[in-house]
């Protein structure tokens, strides 16, 4: 009987820095990578300056246009920038009700004051406060101020009463519903509001001729 020489154990070549498979090898935890902290800053930074060079941009595009328009050019451009501030706070579909509502107002001023031959400027809007127009001459007696006075609010009311019925009318959409309720409410509310006997309110000048 022959007998099998046991099988020689395996070889292993060790070199100085390094550690053979399954001799105390520990896994390593991947390591984090590391970012900068102001990395994202510096990009909200980076979209506010190219927002803001936008706009620049687009002011000296169409700016310039619009002020061509002479009269009508400071109008516009006041309009727009009530409709950003408006906007930005109650949302865009909201701040073009209110602007709109505004203007109505003021062009119940200026119509009344062209039936009454006397000439009036055009509406400026004064960001979140409103507009105002300007007589080109004082009124011949306290009768002329109150109407002129009193053609704003009174248009203006009937423009939110118009808001109000369309409401009443559209059931099927929620959404346009509630926006004109609430664009009705907001011009009953200012128009009554300008009614307040006090100046520079449309009041005001009513309680003279009173």
């Amino acid at each position: 009987m022959t007998s099998t020489p046991p099988p020689e154990p395996p070889q292993y070549q060790w070199h100085p820095g390094s550690v053979p498979d399954g001799w105390g090898r520990h896994p390593q935890p991947p390591q984090p990578q590391l970012h900068s902290p102001t990395a994202p800053q510096q990009r909200r930074a980076g979209g506010i300056a190219g927002a803001a060079a936008a706009g620049i941009g687009a002011f000296l595009k169409y700016g310039l246009v619009i002020l061509k328009l002479g009269k009508l050019g400071p109008t516009l451009i006041s309009m727009a920038i009530a409709l950003v501030i408006y906007a930005t706070f109650f949302g865009p579909l909201f701040g073009v009700g209110i602007v709109l509502l505004i203007l109505v107002h003021e062009l119940g001023h200026v119509a009344m004051s062209a039936y009454e031959g006397l000439p009036m400027s055009a509406p400026i809007f004064l960001g979140p406060f409103g507009a105002v127009t300007a007589m080109k001459r004082a009124p011949r007696d306290a009768r002329q101020e109150a109407v002129i006075a009193l053609a704003g609010p009174l248009v203006g009311t009937l423009a939110a009463l118009l808001c109000f019925a369309l409401a009443q009318s559209i059931q099927n959409n929620p959404n346009l519903h509630y926006l004109l309720l609430a664009l009705a409410y907001f011009g009953c509310f200012i128009n009554l509001f300008n009614l307040v006997p006090m100046s520079p309110l449309d009041g005001g000048r009513v309680a003279n001729a009173v």
